[in-house]
């Protein structure tokens, strides 16, 4: 089994616009500049983008989810699925030749009973994607209290994530197919807040 581990800077940024708001997250070396994803060249997969995991539970997409109250385990557990004839919220997985392909999701939530903060969550494939070979997509988020300078409230963001992925793959030379996995472990430590100021001069 291949792994290879590596250590750099998450950049995750808000955009707001006239429309909307929305976020990009990416790497960037110690200079600040963005990096590719390690690790594609030698065949490995990126996994990104969860500083939104639970934008499920926002009141925008309540109305496109179902839940499901299934008890207490020293925490709220919800299990959620979204309906795919109301769905606009994707998981999205793109190929190297730019193929990119939308995919619904379903899961569980741990909800703090105090603060009724989302301190886990689970998800999984709504259904499996024979036409990419995907027959597994599971995320487990662990979220943590972070406390920012300037900012009162505390915010809850990834503290770890693990990402499993299999794949069944067709293999010409011997007839059959292969299983392929895949696992991403992330680790996030150290969030700090950055501010940009920005002067215009008229010109004279």
């Amino acid at each position: 089994m291949a792994s290879e581990r590596v250590r750099d800077n998450y950049l995750i940024l808000r955009h707001l616009n006239a429309a909307r708001a929305y976020i990009v997250e990416y790497r960037m070396d110690d200079q600040g500049n963005r990096m590719d994803h390690p690790g594609l060249n030698e065949g490995y997969f990126a996994t990104l983008g969860f500083a939104l995991s639970c934008n499920y539970f926002s009141t925008v997409y309540q109305p496109e989810l179902k839940f499901r109250y299934l008890g207490d385990q020293d925490s709220y557990v919800v299990a959620f699925a979204q309906q795919p004839a109301k769905a606009t919220l994707f998981v999205t997985m793109a190929g190297r030749g730019g193929t990119r392909v939308p995919m619904l999701i379903q899961g569980v939530a741990w909800v703090d009973r105090v603060n009724f903060q989302i301190i886990r969550m689970r998800m999984d494939l709504l259904a499996p994607r024979p036409e990419i070979g995907l027959q597994q997509l599971t995320t487990v988020v662990t979220l943590g209290k972070v406390r920012l300078l300037d900012v009162a409230t505390p915010l809850w963001l990834p503290k770890e994530v693990k990402v499993d992925l299999k794949f069944r793959e067709f293999d010409p030379a011997h007839a059959n197919s292969l299983a392929v996995e895949f696992r991403n472990a992330h680790q996030y430590v150290d969030y700090r807040r950055y501010r940009v100021s920005v002067k215009i001069n008229p010109q004279h």
